[in-house]
């Protein structure tokens, strides 16, 4: 109890920071233009504007971050299944975070006719969408984010994996516990609440499928992301992925 009250006062300590940090930005952006208006050519308010903006759609993840737990935690997150191309939902993804990349590239990976699957695409996109943002944010710039699509027994498995410096391996099975940070300390190199990878856990659970660090170490991480073909009755046994996955032919895109 004393170390989830501890987490819990990092949890609350870390969010009032990264609210504080934007919102700070913003005043301040828009103070500075309201006292030198007259001086300011367009070049620099535009510069100002979209750095403004900039912080003001920082603010809105971490605050959309936050209601979506809430929704996890009193279980009212609806499921919406219909069947989705998931090479067409990651290109998706790769594109709304390309401008966040900081010159990273994607290497999007999946075999030629590649499966649909009946799922859940708003709540998948939300799964790769942190999964690929959380390795945007810890892999050095200029190096590679590579999403892999092959397929699974009794479904697909799509795996994200970055070119960083990898988790501590005593830290490993506590990455995705809901106030857990890899570094909690007020000087850590990123931002962050530590949310995205707990969000992550929670509605692959929701839709059958299931989530789970692949492996870490000194040239990366990969996580790996097993999606049933439909999502199983309330009765059947839980899907689960095979022992292996079948090589087919794969098409290879570097973006």
């Amino acid at each position: 109890m004393t170390e989830l009250n501890r987490a819990k006062d990092d949890f609350v300590a870390v969010v009032s920071h990264e609210l504080r940090t934007p919102l700070t930005s913003i005043q301040g952006y828009i103070k500075t233009m309201l006292q030198l208006a007259a001086e300011l050519d367009e070049e620099q308010r535009r510069a100002f504007l979209e750095a403004a903006d900039r912080q003001g759609e920082r603010l809105r993840r971490l605050i959309e971050q936050l209601l979506v737990v809430a929704r996890l935690e009193s279980h009212v997150e609806p499921l919406a299944v219909s069947a989705v191309e998931l090479p067409v939902l990651v290109s998706h993804v790769a594109d709304e975070l390309r401008p966040r990349a900081h010159g990273h590239t994607f290497d999007i990976r999946f075999p030629a006719d590649f499966s649909q699957v009946e799922t859940d695409e708003a709540k998948v996109h939300q799964i790769l969408s942190n999964l690929v943002e959380n390795a945007l944010k810890y892999a050095p710039p200029d190096t590679r984010v590579t999403i892999e699509g092959q397929p699974s027994l009794n479904g697909v498995v799509i795996s994200v994996t970055d070119e960083g410096h990898g988790i501590p391996a005593e830290l490993q099975e506590r990455v995705f516990e809901r106030f857990f940070q890899v570094d909690s300390s007020t000087t850590r190199r990123v931002g962050g609440t530590g949310l995205g990878l707990y969000i992550c856990k929670k509605m692959a659970e929701m839709i059958g499928a299931r989530l789970w660090l692949d492996r870490s170490d000194g040239t990366g991480s990969t996580f790996s992301l097993f999606l049933p073909s439909r999502p199983p009755d309330e009765d059947e046994n839980d899907l689960t992925p095979g022992p292996e996955v079948h090589a087919d032919q794969s098409m290879t895109a570097s973006v």
